[in-house]
């Protein structure tokens, strides 16, 4: 599945610049092939965010890569692992993909690498398998400028409650980071809710809670939908501009609170990152260099990319109010 790069000699040293491989120098000369990215969920504007970055950097490395979306229409990690085996049928040159349930992504990714097609994780990782690499966020470290962003909100002591969904990998990292951020501090989490993924499920027990404690200062939703759960909660309550809320991702619901002044900030990821690195890391995967990979059969490839967070505020949302729109197959 080796190929020969075409690039220029400009192009190559751009590009071990920007994945950290100074050995990776191209042998010879014309390249093009077929990625695909697969998701658990089509449609997700997190995903297509993640699809623009993969397609903007196959087009920056050759212009006849073509790239593909693919994924169900709901949450379904079985029906995401059943495309990456029809993908490796095809004979793909690579697959990105993010894991809706690590362990069900196994057996297809394993076997695609077992047949020479790259494949590299992006978002959630499928850590457990054989991967090559993954460009994605550090949960630990995002949860953790979140909690120490709270800490100044709160001027070093405050109450918070925390919505989150338990027994996700991910999101305990998010949650461990957090407290690691509040940490040292006056700050305290009084209460966790299980929202389980469900918007209606952290209005609800936000509200209770919030009745029940009316000291709270500050909410830190631990992933996008239990944000919307609490901006919703405040203004039932009328208690916008009373509790702060700390948002997580920039989903357009999510930007249109924060414009409208219901939730103070948001963790944002970069999902264009990871999918603008992802699909170099496949190209990577892909090159003949003079230097011996240690991924052999496979080219080099970086086992990690963090592709970082920043808190976004009002007066930063606007980017995020038009994300792009494909559709997958």
């Amino acid at each position: 599945m080796l190929r020969k790069a075409k690039s220029s000699v400009a192009l190559i040293l751009a590009f071990v610049l920007i994945i950290g491989s100074f050995s990776s120098i191209a042998l010879a000369q014309d390249y093009s092939g077929n990625y695909a990215m697969v998701t658990f969920l089509r449609g997700s504007e997190f995903f297509n965010w993640a699809f623009m970055g993969m397609r903007d950097a196959a087009k920056m490395l050759d212009e006849d890569i073509e790239v593909e979306l693919r994924g169900p229409s709901t949450w379904d990690a079985t029906e995401e692992a059943q495309a990456i085996r029809q993908l490796t049928s095809r004979g793909v040159e690579g697959i990105l993909t993010t894991a809706g349930a690590s362990q069900t992504m196994v057996p297809a990714i394993n076997s695609a690498i077992e047949q020479g097609i790259p494949v590299v994780g992006f978002d959630s990782d499928p850590v457990h398998s054989d991967r090559l690499g993954v460009a994605t966020t550090d949960q630990f470290k995002a949860g953790e400028k979140a909690g120490e962003e709270v800490v100044e909100w709160l001027d070093g002591a405050g109450q918070v409650i925390v919505s989150t969904h338990f027994g996700i990998e991910y999101l305990e990292q998010r949650m461990n980071g957090f407290k690691a951020g509040i940490e040292g501090s006056d700050v305290r989490v009084v209460q966790t809710i299980n929202d389980e993924g469900e918007i209606s499920t952290a209005e609800s027990k936000i509200t209770s809670a919030i009745q029940k404690n009316p000291d709270i200062d500050a909410i830190f939703c631990a992933h996008g939908n239990p944000s919307i759960g609490a901006a919703a909660s405040l203004k039932s309550l009328d208690k916008v501009g009373e509790i702060d809320i700390m948002a997580f991702d920039f989903a357009k619901k999510v930007s249109k609170e924060i414009q409208a002044g219901n939730i103070r900030a948001t963790v944002a990821q970069n999902p264009y990152l990871m999918g603008y690195y992802g699909m170099i890391m496949l190209w990577s995967a892909n090159q003949e260099t003079e230097v011996e990979s240690r991924n052999e059969p496979f080219g080099h490839v970086p086992p990690r990319i963090d592709t970082g967070v920043s808190i976004v505020y009002q007066e930063g949302i606007d980017q995020f109010l038009n994300p792009p729109e494909f559709v997958s197959s």
